[in-house]
């Protein structure tokens, strides 16, 4: 064998061996999943913010209609799959120059601030 054939042959073997390998360890089991409601955003809502209640853990999402972000409320808090509640954020006109608009929101009692770019999906953090 030249060595043009025994490299190929090595890169043959080493990427079935990844194939293999990636197969064998990529096992996904969804245990719960909990259906979100959609909920219709006009113009003048900049995002829909909604508290969630997931395997004991409560999340709030900010979501628009170019996507999502989820921040943990607090963890071991709930107790049923569920929605709890939803606000709207009402938008407000930019200016060209500007990028979006950054708000902070009080959910019980903890501070969250939601960035909201133009054309793009709502970012959320908690403040500690």
């Amino acid at each position: 064998m030249n060595s043009k054939s025994v490299i190929t042959f090595n890169k043959l073997v080493l990427g079935v061996f990844v194939l293999f390998s990636l197969n064998v360890n990529s096992e996904l089991k969804i245990e719960n999943s909990l259906e979100i409601p959609s909920v219709p955003i006009s113009k003048s809502i900049s995002a829909i913010v909604r508290v969630v209640c997931f395997e004991t853990n409560t999340y709030v999402i900010a979501s628009n209609s170019h996507g999502s972000d989820m921040e943990l409320v607090s963890a071991s808090s709930c107790e049923s799959n569920e929605v709890l509640e939803y606000s709207f954020i009402f938008g407000e006109s930019l200016g060209s120059n500007s990028s979006g608009i950054m708000r902070e929101i009080v959910l019980n009692e903890e501070k969250f601030v939601v960035y909201s770019p133009k054309g793009k999906s709502p970012i959320i953090l908690g403040v500690k």
